[in-house]
């Protein structure tokens, strides 16, 4: 009989894969899966050296695989692995706009924010006020120290998605 272990190797190289795919369909999502990461290295080293190599190798090869497409596109199309097709719009609309901040992204603009998160008609808090619970939430894991990391992935989380709501 396989070990259980081994039969779920396969859900770690998946999620590394998935991860990557994320990361290069939308560059922004960088500011979740690093924090994510972040957090899989905290749990693993703190599970033990058990089976840390494979915990570690396996989603590290698996999120590789997209990235290497990516370059590999990117070499094609631009001639180098490192050039983003932000850096070679035709349009100068689109290249104004992608020359501010890193490749568009920029800080929020708090208007847009608040239009988005707060506003009587439209505001996601107001047509969704349970989301409002998540902060509350937030703050009873905070205050646990077992839940404390995943607090703080899931807040940091959430201020990255409420900063790109936030953009012009």
């Amino acid at each position: 009989k396989r070990s259980p272990e081994v039969g779920k190797s396969w859900y770690l190289f998946l999620i590394g894969m998935l991860l990557g795919w994320a990361l290069i369909s939308e560059f922004p999502t960088a500011a979740i899966i690093v924090p994510l990461g972040a957090y899989y290295l905290h749990v693993v080293w703190r599970a033990g050296a058990g089976h840390r190599l494979r915990s570690l190798a396996l989603p590290a090869f698996g999120g590789l695989i997209p990235v290497v497409f990516q370059l590999a596109y990117n070499a094609r199309s631009f001639g180098n692995p490192f050039s983003l097709g932000y850096a070679n719009l035709v349009d100068p609309l689109y290249g104004e706009a992608m020359a501010q901040g890193v490749m568009g992204i920029q800080w929020p603009n708090m208007q847009v924010l608040y239009y988005t998160l707060l506003h009587p008609s439209m505001g996601l808090m107001w047509e969704s006020p349970v989301l409002l619970m998540a902060f509350v939430g937030a703050g009873f894991m905070f205050r646990d120290r077992r839940y404390r990391a995943e607090a703080i992935v899931s807040g940091w989380i959430m201020m990255s998605r409420a900063r790109t709501f936030g953009l012009t």
